[in-house]
């Protein structure tokens, strides 16, 4: 005996013909799965390593000018070699709190980044 259609089935039969009327193609076998696993997978690997490398410029650049840049005080280089170690700026006021160097909250870190970040491509992107 034949398993009844659902009305579910008939819209998705539907939508599905009039993508297949339109040209679409669907990329995926199923919920989980592609059809081409080749074609997504170099996708994947070239995008992850141009962000790998965006990274790596940013990091470089972030390194030269802890050595470099004359900073306004001493909590701004630890701020900004933190911030060189990928450090998250929520962690790093949570370090400054329980080292008891400072007591300041995310935001306020992440304005001495921001400001810092603004110096950094000011002096080494303008060029």
């Amino acid at each position: 005996m034949a398993k009844p259609v659902t009305d579910l089935e008939k819209l998705k039969a539907v939508w599905y013909k009039k993508l297949a009327d339109t040209g679409f193609v669907d990329v995926e076998t199923d919920e989980w799965n592609l059809k081409n696993t080749f074609d997504s997978s170099r996708f994947t690997r070239k995008k992850s390593l141009d962000t790998y490398k965006q990274k790596a410029e940013y990091y470089y650049m972030t390194d030269h000018f802890l050595n470099t840049h004359a900073f306004e005080n001493e909590l701004e280089k630890v701020i900004w070699e933190y911030h060189c170690n990928a450090v998250s700026t929520r962690d790093i006021a949570d370090t400054l709190t329980k080292t008891g160097l400072k007591n300041m909250g995310r935001c306020t870190v992440w304005k001495v980044v921001k400001k810092l970040r603004l110096i950094m491509y000011r002096l080494y992107l303008s060029k």
